[in-house]
């Protein structure tokens, strides 16, 4: 069981079940399903200003190691669920980027009186390779329900073990995340057009002047 906020306050783990699915729409009207576990559910009876609360213990397969909770009142009763995806659940938008996991951190009593949260999440080191990726190529993105977009979140290279390498992000808010890599800037190849047009051009203004002299 992980540790709780500070002050007397207690966790303690729920009972729940361990696999969820979420309905996607495609197109063509077809319903596929996005199969998801829940890694993590904790109850914390109270967490105070200035004594984060860890929530660690998550599974085995969690794409994270824990998450820390800091607030700016005092809250009690604090129910913290965190799903984990391996494909696009719900009717977020997609993202250009390789995904590795998507999250949904789901809380209740808690909302405008979270200060902020620290998350450890980790990467298989084989998914990198698979993927072509450096480990400084790995960022978080949390989606904004308001603005219905992806923010990307800066992440830092912690540590590393031979099957896995640890990062930390700070985040503001909580709900859906998505451990991805960077986006990569596309490199534009010039038309024929415009290849053809830098060739001709300075030729044509040459040969003008040669026969203005």
């Amino acid at each position: 069981s992980g540790g709780g906020g500070g002050g007397g306050g207690s966790t303690r783990e729920i009972n729940v079940s361990k696999n969820v699915s979420t309905e996607l729409p495609v197109t063509g009207g077809v319903i596929s399903q996005c199969s998801g576990d829940i890694v993590k559910s904790q109850l914390s009876s109270e967490i105070n200003p200035g004594v984060p609360a860890m929530i660690t213990g998550l599974t085995e397969k969690a794409a994270l190691s824990y998450i820390q909770i800091n607030v700016n009142e005092l809250v009690k009763n604090v129910n913290m669920t965190v799903y984990q995806f391996e494909c696009k659940p719900g009717t977020i938008p997609i993202l250009k980027n390789e995904v590795y996991r998507y999250l949904n951190v789901i809380t209740s009593n808690l909302d405008e009186k979270l200060s902020k949260a620290t998350m450890k999440i980790k990467v298989q080191k084989s998914w990198l390779e698979s993927k072509e990726l450096e480990k400084d190529e790995i960022v978080l993105l949390n989606f904004d329900e308001d603005t219905g977009e992806w923010t990307e979140i800066k992440v830092i290279f912690e540590d590393e073990n031979s099957e896995n390498n640890y990062y930390i992000a700070e985040v503001n808010n909580l709900g859906y995340f998505a451990i991805a890599s960077k986006t990569k800037e596309v490199v534009k190849e010039p038309s024929f057009a415009e290849q053809f047009s830098k060739l001709i051009i300075p030729v044509l203004i040459g040969l003008g002047i040669i026969a203005l002299l």
